[in-house]
């Protein structure tokens, strides 16, 4: 529904945040390749990250979030819309129709 609030996502482990890039990146019809090159990182990080790589910072990051009752949420910026666009035009361009007269 338009005008509406975007949806929170709750996020409570590294896995989780995996997860909820992964998936944004795919909405956004960015491939790994892609995001890391627009991150400045190898294409195994952004894997590493998708996947929920334990590190240390990350583990000591959600342990202390837990103790102190709080939680990270991701609301859909309107940053990423300009990925919007790319993903339109993309699903044009499989159809064969124009974008435009």
């Amino acid at each position: 529904m338009e005008g509406s609030e975007p949806a929170r996502l709750p996020i409570r482990s590294p896995e989780a945040l995996g997860e909820a890039i992964a998936r944004r990146r795919i909405e956004v019809d960015l491939t790994q390749d892609e995001l890391a090159e627009a991150i400045g990182v190898s294409r195994r990080y952004v894997y590493n990250i998708e996947s929920g790589e334990p590190n240390l910072y990350a583990r000591r990051l959600f342990d202390s979030l837990r103790e102190l009752g709080l939680r990270i949420e991701l609301v859909p910026d309107a940053a990423g819309r300009r990925h919007q666009a790319r993903a339109r035009r993309s699903q044009i361009a499989a159809r064969g129709e124009s974008d435009g007269p």
